[in-house]
């Protein structure tokens, strides 16, 4: 009794196919992830901050020389620091400005809505 298999040669080429494309793609992701990675630890990009600064400087003088306007229109640290705390301030004052007013502004709507319903059914008080 002999067993036959299903599988034909190009069924096994095509699996073979398919996996090396797939090896292949994963490996060009790879590649490209470490280069990136040794490129910015060889500049110094992840270690101090000054030496940060200073690939940054390099960077900014040396490849992207166009982009100088656009990197001098970013806001400091600072200045978004600030810009947060005052919108965050203005949230929590407007909330407890909200809660503070909310009994007399129900009060106000009540009574427009219950005016509203006796103008609708006709029990005017005129």
């Amino acid at each position: 009794m002999q067993i036959q298999c299903a599988v034909t040669n190009a069924s096994v080429l095509q699996t073979m196919k398919t996996c090396l494309i797939f090896a292949l793609r994963l490996l060009a992701k790879v590649l490209v992830g470490g280069g990136a990675v040794y490129i910015t630890l060889d500049q110094g990009v992840w270690s101090t901050s000054s030496k940060g600064s200073n690939a940054v400087e390099r960077i900014r003088t040396n490849v992207l020389p166009a982009t100088n306007d656009y990197l001098n229109k970013v806001p400091s640290a600072k200045c978004i620091n600030k810009a947060a705390v005052s919108s965050w301030n203005s949230g929590v004052e407007k909330t407890f400005s909200l809660l503070a007013n909310s009994p007399e502004q129900l009060c106000k709507y009540s009574h427009k809505a219950q005016k509203l319903i006796k103008d609708k059914i006709g029990l005017n008080e005129n």
